[in-house]
């Protein structure tokens, strides 16, 4: 039994020493070509080692010293695909570290190469942007603009800030963090008012994936290795200063549909827009945009001030969306001013019936509209009516 024992114990030191001088062969990929070259055979790989030897590189290159020089090159247009999505995971995961070592120049220049990649998800077909890149360089960008918060933030009194007494008060109360994430909230607005409706898409999403960001953030590496007591605090602010504008955002993308129904109803000498039907090519864009409003709507703003700001995580109660009862703070007479009016209500009922008449194929867009139809019911009738 000894013997056998041994013999077993010698075998695992020997596996061991095979995985250790296996892993040492790997080495982090130094070079854009590098990076691409491993994501390649990640891909395509043609056997499970070839695809675990690339895997372990990637793994290499994410937890290298420095990779967010690499990481900026690969955000460039002309990259591969898969070696950008890598080069986002990347700067999300290490975007927490390394975000104090960054001046203001080198985060605004990150920042506008992610809006140029998010702009390239509607451009050309010659050009565009994986659709799958877009989306994960719209969370990066959410991410750095939470960082860029929390940064200004933390030099201001936490009660200025909701008492709306902090410097740069024209921004929420927190200087340039503030105005990180208006220059967002203006770009999205570009996007949406662009004339083609591709842009407007690209604008919706990028929009979810900052209401996302703020109000359901995610725990570890994905959230940026943010702890809980951080989240909460930027959620509170963008609660306070920048979810109502968030809200017009959505609003005027749905407008924008409302514009052309009546638009089309004028051509064809209908008198409502009501009967009209939708257009095949936008049913997807009035889905996205009914969903985000209700994703708005379901912001749980009861949950954020129970959150202590200098708590361990295991303490912290964990803010997030889809509130039990839909209700915007009380005493916002700004939300009642939107949620009060007839513009929205009649905006929703309006795109509503032109979904409905076109059958099943728009059955998805109806539902999400008939989803946001209830919520303004009941969010309505407490901001208004004051129940």
């Amino acid at each position: 039994v000894l013997r056998s024992a041994e013999s077993e114990s010698e075998q695992e030191r020997e596996r061991g020493e095979g995985e250790g001088e296996g892993s040492h062969s790997s080495m982090a990929p130094t070079s854009v070509e590098s990076v691409e070259a491993a994501c390649s055979t990640f891909v395509h790989a043609a056997t499970p080692e070839a695809r675990k030897q690339a895997e372990a590189q990637l793994l290499l290159f994410r937890q290298s010293d420095d990779p967010l020089p690499l990481c900026v090159t690969l955000l460039e247009l002309e990259r591969s695909p898969h070696a950008q999505f890598h080069g986002l995971a990347t700067l999300r995961e290490r975007a927490h570290e390394k975000w104090p070592a960054l001046d203001a120049t080198a985060r605004d220049a990150l920042q506008l190469k992610l809006l140029q990649l998010i702009a390239g998800g509607a451009a050309s077909s010659a050009t565009r942007v994986a659709s799958f890149v877009m989306r994960e360089a719209a969370q990066v960008a959410s991410l750095l603009a939470k960082l860029a918060l929390l940064d200004a933030a933390t030099s201001a009194d936490s009660a200025a800030i909701f008492n709306g007494d902090a410097a740069g008060g024209g921004h929420g109360g927190y200087g340039e963090g503030g105005a990180g994430l208006c220059s967002i909230l203006g770009r999205i607005s570009e996007l949406i008012a662009a004339p083609d409706i591709s842009h407007a898409v690209v604008g919706v999403h990028v929009l979810e994936s900052l209401v996302l960001e703020f109000g359901s953030p995610s725990c570890g590496a994905a959230g940026g290795g943010l702890r809980w007591a951080e989240h909460s605090l930027a959620r509170r602010i963008f609660g306070r200063y920048h979810l109502l504008p968030a809200f017009y955002t959505g609003l005027r993308a749905l407008e924008r549909i409302r514009a052309q129904l009546n638009h089309s109803a004028a051509e064809a000498g209908i008198s409502s827009p009501m009967n009209m039907i939708l257009s095949p090519t936008t049913t997807h864009f009035v889905e996205n945009c009914a969903s985000v409003l209700g994703l708005i709507l379901s912001w749980d703003f009861d949950s954020g001030p129970a959150v202590s700001e200098a708590g361990d995580s295991d303490s912290e109660s964990r803010p997030g969306l889809n509130a039990t009862i839909v209700r915007p703070p009380a005493e916002s007479g700004d939300w009642a001013a939107v949620l009060g009016s007839t513009q929205l209500l009649s905006c929703v009922i309006e795109i509503y019936a032109a979904a409905a008449r076109g059958g099943v194929a728009f059955s998805h867009a109806r539902h999400a509209l008939g989803q946001l139809l209830v919520m303004l019911s009941s969010v309505s009738h407490r901001v208004v009516g004051g129940g």
